[in-house]
């Protein structure tokens, strides 16, 4: 590869835990690490309280790794920055500009439109209000999401509804990295069509791809690789 990685991720070997007073000394847990480059989609395959959320938590920059690195390219420059040493305010940032989470949870806003609040996100990169708008507007249609909600405050919508638009504020901008945090439970059929092209096409963009996307089918079609946090390895490339 000609470029730095998107994003490469060492986490230390480290002791299990284990109770008692006569265990001795524990054994060493392998060393996790792995790089992801552009088009890359790999499937992080454990239960969520099972190492994958900590994973995740650590490479969207909300709780370091002690000991550990997770190397970020920056999308405006370039640059490559340990997200495990960075200010709060540096994070805020990387998660405006180059990290993406597409999940099923939708962070509401009192007083404002779902279709504006879904807009934010392209907005705060610079689009017209305009452009944006329109962008949500393409989403909304491709995920069948009602017109008669989109000036209603995200909190009077149903489940279901939330978890639609939780899932087009996700893509609506373009980022380099992209985190899944099952976006696809609880999908019926042609919104789970829908997201599996959505992630393929970021994929076809560009974007690394990480996490779980919390269907099986949807696995299936998007993953290049898979890794298992309970049993740590190096995938390097």
């Amino acid at each position: 590869m000609d470029l730095a990685p998107i994003l490469a991720v060492r986490m230390p070997a480290k002791p299990f835990r284990r109770a008692g007073p006569d265990v001795g000394c524990p054994p060493l847990q392998p060393t996790l690490g792995f790089d992801l480059h552009p088009g890359d989609c790999l499937m992080l395959d454990a239960p969520p309280d099972r190492g994958r959320h900590t994973l995740l938590r650590a490479i969207c920059g909300i709780r370091p790794v002690p000991g550990g690195t997770v190397l970020l390219r920056r999308s405006s420059d370039g640059l490559i920055l340990d997200l495990c040493s960075l200010p709060d305010e540096m994070l805020f940032e990387l998660r405006r500009t180059t990290i993406g989470l597409v999940g099923q949870q939708l962070r509401t806003v009192p007083r404002i439109a779902t279709r504006d609040l879904v807009a934010q996100p392209l907005i705060a990169l610079g689009s017209a209000p305009d452009e944006a708008l329109h962008r949500v507007a393409q989403l909304f249609e491709r995920l069948c999401i009602s017109r008669k909600i989109w000036q209603h405050p995200p909190t009077t919508l149903s489940p279901t509804e939330r978890r639609q638009v939780a899932i087009a504020r996700g893509f609506v901008a373009p980022k380099a990295l992209i985190v899944l945090d099952e976006p696809g439970i609880g999908l019926d059929r042609p919104t789970r069509h829908v997201v599996t092209e959505m992630i393929l096409e970021a994929r076809a963009r560009g974007s690394a791809i990480i996490g779980n996307p919390g269907d099986p089918r949807i696995r299936e079609a998007i993953a290049s690789n898979a890794l298992d946090p309970r049993r740590p390895a190096t995938l390097v490339a």
